[in-house]
């Protein structure tokens, strides 16, 4: 179509505002700035769920350094009171389980017999 008595820019207007290419780029345009709202918010959220963990963990690390500093002391009472009692108590109670597993076994094969 040939705009006899319309000045060129008025005609470039035209085409920008009602031709189809420049309709399609400014709706993929809109379409790119509304999706980038949701990926924005979501990035904060992940943002901020990530600052808590780091907090969570510094906080669990300090506690977990309070914990050890005050076993220091109860470590030593247990060594004192006698670790080697303990030790011999796990001993035995290894040597009595020990007769039991066998009797059940050889009930187990006689009563297959």
């Amino acid at each position: 179509m040939r705009y006899l008595f319309v000045s060129s820019e008025k005609v470039s207007r035209d085409q920008y505002r009602h031709g189809p290419i420049f309709r399609l780029a400014g709706v993929l345009l809109l379409l790119g700035l509304v999706l980038q709202a949701p990926l924005f918010f979501l990035g904060v959220l992940s943002l901020k769920r990530f600052e808590d963990r780091n907090a969570e963990q510094a906080s669990l690390r300090i506690e977990r350094g309070e914990l050890q500093k005050a076993d220091i002391p109860l470590r030593e009472t247990r060594q004192k009171i006698g670790a080697d009692s303990a030790v011999g108590t796990d001993k035995r109670r290894r040597e009595d389980r020990l007769p039991e597993r066998n009797n059940g076994i050889c009930t187990l094969l006689t009563a297959s017999h």
